[in-house]
């Protein structure tokens, strides 16, 4: 067996890697997949590179999802919900709001001509807290994105509109149902009112199954993300969570494991208060048996559905960003475009041609005076190698719960076990994985460490960049 691009010598020395990374607490790289963005700089010469596009999908078709910012948030104290690393700005008052919409529409301008004709796989709308905007609002933004893509009013696609309990209320909702939006994304962290108010959120209980609730009325579908690993958080509390998102006949359960770092509340002042890695482990291992139970399907790392018998339940805008592609008769990939402040976008290619991923600035002053020059406001890219692309497929089929080997076989001419043949081997003798001749599938607390897992493929490729910034 081959073992390309690593550092072992056998099995063994993998798991002991393993076991000396499982007494950490490892960066989610979930976030960003491969590279990391602390990789990426800005060298592209974006009109030429999107007049290029076309070229370099091959035989891959493609269908673009657009992934919008709506940056504010409401100043919490302590200061990010204690411990998002997320950018955003703070909000302060509805001019922000206003001013920034007539951004975003000339942000849009300037890609329309490379983009107007793309069918449209999902629309999300993130941030921030895009719930901060008043309901009098709504139809302006959709007017932004309809003006930049009008094939949409014919389409039947999921939009999904993020938001926090306390800010959600029912009139907001049926006019986001009236422009189109199928999904409510809501932030819940946790129910419990002790460990809610550690954030300075202002929301309790009633908050949480009230959306829920106006949401089965105006049959919008309804998705809720919890953490887990909270400061004082037991894992009665986080069952107590679950089970009241369970009764309230949640669709999608996220719940994913705190990361907290910088200079954030959780990080300075609440680590003493954080449970160990031991008993995070538990917590999802506790998580993922309950839900089970409950009849709910585990479709990601982190994301739990209750798929209906016709499958409505399944949620577009993740299934289209956790596969690049899928094999329907056909090869079949999707693109993001981060559309505003600190947007982040792929577009990705083939093995041949990789294609690039870029970040728009997190300054919001940077951002304005970008579009202002009519210009994007990229502020860091990443050019993919071969290498790159093939791992950040892998990171991506991984957060998917395991790998198709057909699929990686046909699309980078080499079988992926092969590549990484110690990395496997180690896995499936900790009971973390399990290989066949289709797939390599994650399994129990091969799911909880697929971060450790990432992190020991791109070992290789991630110390050769490290090089390369030096140079």
């Amino acid at each position: 067996m081959k073992n390309k691009g690593h550092l072992w010598h056998n099995c063994q020395d993998v798991i002991e890697t393993i076991t000396k990374y499982k007494s950490k607490k490892l960066t989610n790289k979930v976030l960003h997949g491969h590279p990391s963005p602390i990789f990426w700089n800005h060298d592209l010469n974006f009109h030429e590179f999107m007049n290029h596009r076309k070229q370099i999908n091959g035989r891959c078709s493609k269908k673009l999802v657009l992934y919008i910012a709506l940056p504010f948030c409401v100043p919490t104290n302590p200061p990010n919900c204690g411990y998002c690393l997320f950018p955003h700005v703070n909000y302060t008052c509805q001019k922000d709001l206003v001013d920034y919409l007539n951004y975003l529409r000339i942000e849009g301008r300037i890609y329309k001509e490379y983009l107007h004709q793309e069918e449209i796989a999902a629309i999300y709308f993130g941030g921030g807290t895009p719930n901060v905007y008043p309901e009098t609002l709504y139809d302006e933004i959709m007017d932004i994105v309809e003006e930049q893509f009008p094939q949409i009013k014919s389409q039947t696609i999921e939009i999904t509109f993020e938001g926090i309990p306390s800010l959600f209320n029912r009139k907001k909702l049926q006019t986001l149902k009236s422009r189109g939006v199928t999904r409510i994304s809501m932030g819940v962290q946790q129910l419990n009112p002790k460990l809610i108010n550690l954030s300075g959120r202002k929301q309790d209980v009633s908050h949480v199954l009230n959306v829920i609730n106006w949401c089965h009325e105006l049959d919008l579908k309804i998705s809720a993300d919890l953490i887990y690993g909270w400061p004082q958080q037991t894992i009665d509390s986080m069952l107590y969570d679950l089970n009241e998102l369970v009764k309230a006949n949640v669709s999608q359960i996220t719940n994913y494991e705190l990361n907290i770092g910088g200079r954030t509340d959780f990080s300075r002042n609440r680590r003493h208060e954080l449970p160990t890695n031991k008993v995070n482990l538990s917590m999802f291992l506790t998580l993922k048996k309950f839900l089970e139970e409950h009849e709910y399907q585990q479709v990601s790392t982190n994301d739990f559905i209750r798929i209906e018998k016709n499958g409505s339940n399944i949620f577009r805008f993740e299934k289209c960003m956790r596969e690049f592609w899928n094999t329907n008769g056909e090869m079949t990939g999707y693109d993001m475009w981060g559309w505003g402040f600190g947007g982040i976008s792929y577009f990705l290619g083939n093995a041949d041609q990789p294609g690039v991923a870029f970040m728009n600035t997190t300054n919001l002053s940077d951002y304005y005076r970008s579009i202002e020059k009519n210009s994007p406001p990229i502020k860091r890219t990443f050019c993919y190698s071969k290498m790159d692309l093939r791992l950040g497929w892998i990171f991506q089929s991984l957060q998917n719960l395991g790998i198709k080997r057909e699929v990686y076989l046909e699309l980078f001419q080499t079988d992926v076990y092969d590549d990484y043949t110690l990395i496997w081997q180690a896995l499936e003798k900790q009971g973390m994985a399990e290989i066949t001749d289709d797939e390599i599938k994650l399994l129990g607390e091969g799911i909880y460490y697929t971060s450790l897992i990432q992190n020991l493929l791109s070992t290789k490729r991630n110390n050769e960049l490290r090089e390369k910034q030096k140079q």
